[in-house]
């Protein structure tokens, strides 16, 4: 088993359809927020050489009394964005 930690480059295929999550460089016509760009998912089987579809975890801080979820991802300890807590 290898854990996620800050930093790791992964991809997050989409469950149901089998289709691999792909981002774009322009918002989503349903926000104005910036750094949040459109997502959609292609189904190219064999195809891994898709840069926009590698996803880097940035853990932000973690659980003050689990060390390890500040650097590793840990379910329901670690914060992947910063929610001002």
């Amino acid at each position: 088993m290898e854990y996620i930690k800050d930093g790791s480059r992964i991809k997050l295929p989409h469950i149901v359809t089998d289709k691999t999550r792909h981002t774009h460089d322009v918002c989503h016509p349903v926000s104005d927020v910036d750094l949040q760009n459109e997502v959609s998912a292609y189904d190219m089987t064999g195809f891994s050489n898709d840069l926009n579809g590698d996803w880097v975890a940035e853990i932000m801080k973690g659980n003050k009394s689990d060390r390890e979820s500040s650097m590793r991802l840990k379910m329901l300890l670690t914060h992947s964005f910063d929610d001002g807590l």
